[in-house]
This record gives C-alpha cells, structure tokens and sequence, in this order.
C-alpha cells in the first residue's frame, strides 16, 4: 500500500508510468516514425549513390566513349550536310581519348579533319575509304601492299573483308595489351566517317580524362591498389583516403564518415571509386529534435512537480482524474502499441511481397535463360542435319543451293561451303574472296584430319585466313579440335558460330569437309523470338541491341548496365502512369554479355496492402471507439459518481453546506453519499452554531464617553472557546470581559454561550464582579459534563469617577500602559473557574488616568510559533507597547497585530487569538 503521504519509490513509479509515460509515449512513437524515415531516407542515398557509381562506370568505359563519341559527331555532320566549316560538333573524343584519330570524307569523296580532332595517316585513309566504299582503284598499288599498309596501322589482323561488312558497327583492332578499335559510317555518295583508337588507355586516365573535361557536379574520388593512386574530384575532407582505404579493406560498402554517406564499389578493373553525400540534416532533422526537446521538458518539469510538491502529485490529483488517468493508460497504451507493431508490420509486409514479385521476376527470367543450352543442342542438330544432307544428298550447285535456302530463309544459316578431300571448294555460297579464306582453313583441317596431304596455297587470303585461323586471339586454334560442335568466335561486332565436321569419302569428288556459319545475333534473334515472354526483354553489353525490341518503358538500360557491371540480379522500383512498377534485371548465365529485364505491376499488391492498412486503422478506429464506449460506460458507473462526491467536496470548501449530493446507488459510492450528507447536515448545524458563536464577540463596541474601545478576534478552528465582550449596564457602567475555554469544538462553543449569557445577565441586573465570577463557576461545574476549565479577565468601568475594579482567575495577566509611556502586569495570581467548587474571587481597583490604556489578551498570541520555534511571548509583547509611539487603542491594535504576524511569517496560530485595547482618552 503507497503512502500517499510520502515520497517512496513506489509512489514516483506510480506517478510515473501513469501521468507522464502516457505523454511520453505518442512522442517516442512520433521519434520512432521520424527515425525510420531516417532510415529509409539514407538507404535511397546510398541506392543513389550506388546507381550514380555504376552510370560513372558505364561513361567511363573508354569502348563505349569511343563508340558515343563517334555517333554524336556523326549525328553533327550528318545535319551540316558534312561541311568542313560546321563540323566542330559537341564530341568528347579528343578531350577523353587523345590518341584517337578522326577523319571525314564529304559527299564528293574529299577528306577533312573535323575541328579539334587529329588524323596522321591522311594518305591510308584516302586509300582505305576508297576500298571500304569499293570504289574503282585510284592509286598504283596492288590490293597486297594496301592491305600490308593497313596492318601497319590498325594491326596485323586487320582484313578488309570483315571491315567492309561491319559499317557502323564498333570493331576491335590491334595487338596491344587493351587492344584499340576501328568504326566506319557512310553518310551518303562518298561521305562519310572514319574514327579508330590503335589502343585504349587505361580505365583510371580515362576516367582522370573525363573528370577534367567534363563538369560533374558530384564529388567522386577513385582509388587504384596497384599503384596506390588516388584520383579526387570536387570536394573532400580530411581523412578520406583513410576511410576509403578501410572501406576497400572490409571490400566495399557504405559508411558514414564527417557527417557524409560515403558509398564504395569495385571496377571490374580492379580500381574502387567512391561517392558521398552530405547526410547530416538527414540524420538530425530539427522534428526530431523539436520532439526529444519537449520530451525532456516534461521528464524535468515532472521532476521538478515531484520534488516541490509535498506529497505525491499523482494522488495530489481529484479521484476523479486519478481513475481517469488509470483508465486511460490501460486503454491508451495497448492501442499505441497495437498501431505502432500494425505499421511496422504493414511496411514490412509491404517489403516482402514486393521482394517476392523481384523473386518471381527473377525466376522467370532465370528459367529462360536455362533454355538456351537446349537450344544450342537444337542448332547443333538442326547443323548436323545441313552436313549430312550435304554430304549424302549433294550432287550438284542446284542442290546445295535449295538445301541451303531452305535453312537460310529461316535465318538459321549465313554461309555454308563445301570442300572435296583435295581441299578444292566443291559448293559455296560466297564469293571468290570469301573462298580463298575459307581455303586456308580447310587446308589446315584437311591435313590434320584426313589421309590426302594438301599442299600450302600460295593465295595471298588463303595465307591470311591461315595465319587468322592460328591466331590465339580469335580462338581459331581451338576450334581446330573441335569438329562437329558450336564454337562461338567473337570478333568485333559481328560475332559468329561456326560449325565444321569432316568425313573420308572413297571418291575424291565427294564431299570431305562442311563447314557451316551461322551469325549469332541472328542466332540470338531466334531464340529470343520462340522463348522470350511479352513482357521480358534482353539486351547484349557489347552491341546495346534490344531483343525482340526496345521495351516501352524508357530509362531501363542503366538497370541493366547495374545488372551487367556488378554481375548480379537487381530490381527498381518507380511510378508509371499512376502505377508502381518493379522493373527485374538478372545477367545471364548462358549468355555471357547479355542480360535479360522484365517488369511486373505492383497494382494488386499495392491494393492488398492498402487493404491491410485499411484493416489496421479500421481496428484502431474500432478500438478506439470501444474505448470511448468503454470510458462512457466507465464514467456512468464510476465517473459521475465521482464527480458528484468531486462537487459535493468542492461545495463543501465554499461552505456550501446546503448541497446535497443526489442519490448514487445502494453501492459503496451511494453509502458514501449517504454519509457526506449526513456529515453536511451535521456541519451545517455546526456552522449556524459558529455563526452564533460569531455573534457573541460584538464587532461594533458601545459607545462608553471619554474612553476607546478596540477588539480583535481569530479561531484557529469553526468553533473556538475565546470570549470577549464589552456590556454596557443600565447604572452607566462598562463590563470588560475577555475569556478563554480550554479546548476547541462544540462544547467549548457552548461554554462561550453560557459565559456570554451569564455575564449579558449580570450586567443588566448591575451584579458586582464578585457574583460574576461566582455565577460563572457554579454554571461551569454544573452545566458542563465534561471537566471544563475557562480562564477570565473582567473589568468593571465607571466613566464619572475613573475607578476600574478588576479580577483575574488564571487568564494571562492584563498590561497597563501608563500615559507616560511605562507599562506593567497587572498580576492577580487565582485559579481557573472550574478548578473548585467554591472560588475565592479577588477584586482590585485602580484609577483610569487621562492616557492610561488596559490590554486584554489570550494566551494563543503570546505562545504562536515563528518557523524556528520561537513564541511571540510576554516580554516581546510587553516591549512592544513600551516602545509604540500609537495614542489611540485601534493603533495599539494594528501595531501589536503587525508584529504578530512578522513574527509568525505565515504559520498559523496554534491557538485562538483575542486581543482588546481600553483606552482613556486625553
């Protein structure tokens, strides 16, 4: 049981958990809301800055720099009609690739440099324009030299027949260590453009390139292990390389360092690159700090209310509050903690049924690219199927032609060539240059697989398609061991597969060797046609070529580029007409470079998650409903109660005592009822007694001629047991009287009323002081049944001759102030009435002079209490009126009442205060 008179442990929890946690508590929801939000805010930062990372990535790729770079140039000529005048054009490629080299031909064949580009080789270029356009020969030079002079300068693998059929497409060249590229376009007639690289520099100067050329308004820095350079751009802070490097350490991620999110990945390269964003107003939102400042605010003012007051504050409060306040708390918190849960779960549901439909995304995408194999043991069967019909059923040209449209109008062959075993071609369907390389490399395959030596052609292609057909590069010396299977050859844009077999025929005229070539986009285009569904598309890294076509929604490509560059399965979600849409991305296992997208409509899930927050606010709403019906209920049964026992109360601190609480019930609050009025009635007789009692202590003195009269008088409870009257009797004779029962109550009350009467009744009859004091103790020992004890002081005055007669029986001694300013006690030693049967009375007299002042008292002034436990006491009293300089009795009155209270200093008298001043005037 909590005393409520002390401030113990368990009244604090008490007070609390049930008057300030319920404050506290929508508070912390609100901060938990603000730093969730936090938290979502710096997780889209960080995909932000992944993305931006990633996007720098793909820019930066000197390969596709060259090939943006060429086609934005290309898109300026083309619209300035290839004028030498117009062609500054808004290409990077100088700035970025300094040692690439650009050249222009106009509708008329002649070349030009466009401005702020550099081409060394004018004269090969002239010369290989003419051959790429197959324009009639301009120069003395044989096709030998020309092609010797074009591998000086693109490369020794350079052949012109692949270059011919590769306009405006992005083919590799060179032998160096990153290799470089070549890419032509015709415009139209003679124009057009010629851009090559003979060797891209490294990813780290391309990127210092780009950085310094561009203007990047983010900050990005880069970092290269190898040779433990950083490369820094826009702005930094101290410690950032520090922070990277330990960053670069655990392999990359996301930290927070000098109030930015910093966000590092890894370049396929080997170099890491790192990003940031200033997160310091995300991660000290002035909300939240508006939020915690209030919270500790009422945590301080409750600690404050707690130590101030002098018992606890919560049951300082009217039952009424209190039991609310409890309600409140046992309804209010459940629903708080049932709504904050509710919203928790509804995100997170929301999460995972948004990450299922990436899962299921990602699983569909993944079952496509499973089918490839199949389809590429389709293709091998579907080739096998060519060779056979070639070597079983093919007579004549007539006859490998019909068996060659018939695949090739199905996209399923590009070229096909038959050899006899003397390495001679028996059916193709190429032409003569195409032929003489594809004698290198039945040369190479026949000697190695069958019995008949087939001597080294002296074609200058054939000895190209041999020297091509070895070369590691291309991975022709492996598709040497491999007949009767699907080798993927990648060179520039135009990557093939080419499937060759071998037999040993008896007759030398019969079919020996077949090769078959088959274009893999073509390949590509197929399988994505019979496999791919209408919402899933695929995309290759090195062509940026769409199957089955470009989807719909635009700003996909960078998804896949993420996709590509990190090599794993990402998902974006974005807003499309009104719809959420959760775009898939999965790189393909299959097919290396190519990635596949598709996309879902989040609409059905969105609804059934709105359908769940509907769900949950209609609970709470219910809840709280039930709450309110609850709390009506609550308030009818105890509440109201209450409140009538509140409003009974407060009328009783008015001194309503005529208020009636209305009936409650036969219950344990209706007996309370019950019993308040009953106490009311009691206290509303008692107060007419107090009010009688009032009366007995006249408050306007009788006029008595050349004498003041002042009184002043104050209980400490409703009913006190001092008297003090001055009775004017009928012989002209003034009766002072001052008085005081012991104790306080009703029966001290009566005493009063009984002294008041006896000494009214004397006065008028003119009784002597003696029968007064007589009369006054045979009525206190019979008329009272409790032992009752009352101390007086009388005087009786007459005005002709001054003579003051005066008694005291145990009441403090009056003191008499002398005109000439001295003052004494009038000592009369005599026991109180009451004490005995029969009392001794003795009288004395004195003469009044002009000045002379008498003053009457209890002993409740002389022995009240200032806070350090001193009393006011007879000698402070008795130097007070020594030193007064007051000449009439109110005076006297005031000052003495003045010095009363600043003694005191506020703390209420233990006792009843009279005090009575008698002055004869000057």
């Amino acid at each position: 049981m909590i005393n409520t008179n002390e401030k113990s442990i368990g009244a604090f929890l008490v007070y609390f958990f049930l008057l300030v946690f319920p404050i506290l508590i929508p508070l912390g929801v609100l901060d938990r809301m603000i730093e969730q939000k936090i938290e979502d805010s710096i997780q889209k930062i960080e995909v932000k800055l992944e993305k931006d990372l990633e996007l720098f990535i793909f820019e930066t790729d000197p390969q596709e720099i060259f090939f943006k770079s060429f086609q934005q140039l290309f898109e300026n000529l083309k619209n300035s009609d290839f004028n030498p005048e117009k062609s500054s054009g808004k290409s990077d490629i100088a700035a970025t690739l300094p040692n690439s080299q650009t050249c222009a031909f106009t509708p008329t064949g002649q070349l030009f440099v466009p401005y702020g580009k550099t081409f060394s080789a004018k004269f090969v270029a002239r010369n290989l324009w003419g051959d790429l356009l197959g324009l009639p020969e301009q120069t003395t030079q044989t096709p030998e030299q020309r092609l010797k002079m074009y591998r000086a300068l693109f490369g020794t693998e350079f052949t012109l027949f692949e270059v011919q059929n590769d306009e405006g497409l992005f083919r590799e060249i060179g032998p160096g260590k990153t290799d470089g590229a070549f890419i032509w376009k015709r415009f139209n007639n003679q124009g057009g453009l010629l851009s090559f690289i003979s060797e891209f520099p490294s990813v780290f100067e391309t990127m210092k390139n780009v950085i310094e050329n561009t203007r990047r308004k983010t900050s990005i820095f880069i970092y290269d292990p190898s040779s433990n350079k950083f490369l820094q751009h826009g702005l930094s802070w101290f410690g950032w390389k520090r922070a990277m490097k330990k960053c670069v350490v655990q392999g990359g991620g996301a930290f927070i360092d000098n109030g930015n999110l910093c966000r590092v990945i890894s370049h396929p390269q080997g170099l890491w690159l790192m990003e940031f964003e200033p997160v310091s107003k995300h991660l000290a939102p002035p909300e939240r700090f508006i939020i915690r400042f209030i919270g500790l605010a009422i945590i301080a003012s409750a600690l404050f209310w707690w130590f101030k007051s002098d018992v606890s504050p919560f049951f300082s409060l009217k039952i009424s509050p209190r039991i609310l306040c409890i309600f409140l708390m046992s309804m209010f918190l459940p629903t708080v903690i049932l709504l904050t849960l509710g919203f928790a779960f509804y995100k997170n549901k929301a999460s995972i049924l948004e990450e299922q439909v990436h899962e299921k995304n990602i699983e569909k995408l993944r079952m496509i690219d499973s089918v490839f194999p199949k389809h590429q043991a389709m293709v091998l069967n579907m080739f096998r199927d060519v060779r056979n019909q070639m070597i079983n059923k093919v007579k004549n040209q007539s006859d490998f032609n019909e068996i060659f449209v018939s695949f090739r109008y199905k996209n399923y062959l590009v070229h096909a060539t038959t050899f006899d075993q003397r390495g001679q071609v028996a059916f193709s369907n190429m032409g003569k240059a195409a032929t003489g390389i594809k004698i290198g490399f039945y040369d190479i395959a026949l000697n190695r697989y069958s019995n008949t030596k087939i001597p080294t052609s002296t074609n200058p292609l054939a000895m190209l398609s041999t020297n091509l057909y070895r070369s590691p590069r291309f991975g022709f010396c492996t598709t040497m061991d491999r007949p009767d299977s699907l080798n993927h050859i990648n060179i520039g844009p135009k990557d093939f597969i080419l499937y060759w077999d071998y037999s040993n025929p008896r007759e030398i005229s019969k079919t020996s060797l077949v090769e078959i070539i088959q274009f893999k986009d073509w390949d590509l285009d197929c399988f994505f046609s019979q496999n791919l569904a209408s919402d899933v598309y695929a995309i290759g890294k090195k062509h940026k070529k769409w199957f089955p076509n470009e989807p719909p929604i635009t700003g996909l490509k960078s998804l896949t580029t993420q996709a590509l560059l990190g090599n794993h399965a990402i998902k974006q979600t974005f807003q499309l007409n009104g719809s959420t849409i959760c775009a898939s991305a999965f790189p393909s296992n299959s097919i290396p470079g190519y990635c596949y997208l598709t996309y879902s409509d989040l609409t059905e899930i969105n609804s059934r998650v709105a359908g769940f927050r509907t769900l949950l606010i209609c609970t709470a709403f219910i809840a709280i409903i039930l709450s309110l019906l609850f709390s009506r209920m609550f308030s009818s049964s105890m509440i109201n109660p209450l409140n009538e026992l509140s409003l009974g109360i407060k009328a009783y601190e008015k001194k309503i005592l005529s208020y009636k609480i209305p009936d409650l019930g036969s219950d344990e609050i209706g007996k309370l009822g019950i019993a308040f009025n009953q106490m009311m009635d009691v206290l509303h007789e008692v107060d007419l007694g107090q009010k009688f009692q009032k009366s007995l202590i006249p408050t306007i003195m009788p006029e008595f001629k050349g004498y003041e009269i002042s009184l002043v008088n104050f209980s400490v409870s409703d009913l006190g047991g001092d008297y003090c009257d001055a009775l004017l009797g009928p012989n002209g004779k003034l009766l002072i009287v001052t008085g005081d029962v012991t104790g306080h109550g009703i029966a001290s009350s009566l005493l009063t009323v009984m002294a008041k009467t006896a000494c009214y009744i004397s006065s008028f009859e003119n009784r002597d002081l003696q029968f007064l004091i007589e009369r006054l103790n045979k009525l206190i020992n019979r008329g009272v049944k409790k032992k009752r004890l009352m101390t007086l002081v009388a005087a009786l005055v007459d005005n002709t001759t001054h003579i003051l007669e005066w008694t005291c029986v145990g009441h403090p001694y009056p003191l008499l102030r002398k005109s000439d300013g001295t003052v004494k006690f009038l000592e009369m030693p005599q026991f109180p009435l009451g004490q005995k049967t029969k009392v001794q009375v003795k009288i004395s007299k004195l003469e009044m002079s002009p000045g002379d002042m008498l003053i009457f008292y209890t002993d409740g002034l002389v022995e009240s209490l200032n806070p350090d436990g001193e009393t006011f006491d007879y000698s402070r009293l008795k130097l007070l009126l020594e030193k007064t300089q007051a000449n009439s009795a109110s005076g006297i009155i005031d000052e003495i009442l003045h010095e009363f209270h600043k003694h005191t200093r506020g703390i209420p008298a233990a006792d009843d205060v009279t005090l009575l001043a008698f002055l004869r005037k000057s």
